[in-house]
């Protein structure tokens, strides 16, 4: 499993339609270093902005938003 950078990275996503729902794609980088393959679960975390994390994650501070679990193939 290849390691994220340190320091976090910022990218660019251009939201598309799929279906009746809006998406977006996650970086290849990401998805090679937490080897998420289709079908998996990732912790969502809701609140002035929207943070994706691996299953594994865990928040360090008390006072972060609940995660929200995607469903199999659904989108965002």
């Amino acid at each position: 499993m290849k390691k994220p950078p340190k320091t976090p990275w910022r990218d660019l996503r251009q939201v598309f339609r799929s279906g009746n729902s809006l998406a977006i794609t996650l970086p290849s980088l990401f998805i090679r270093a937490h080897n998420i393959k289709e079908g998996d679960h990732l912790k969502l975390f809701i609140g002035e902005t929207l943070q994706v994390h691996p299953p594994e994650y865990k928040p360090k501070a008390k006072n972060q938003a609940r995660p929200h679990r995607l469903v199999s193939g659904a989108c965002l």
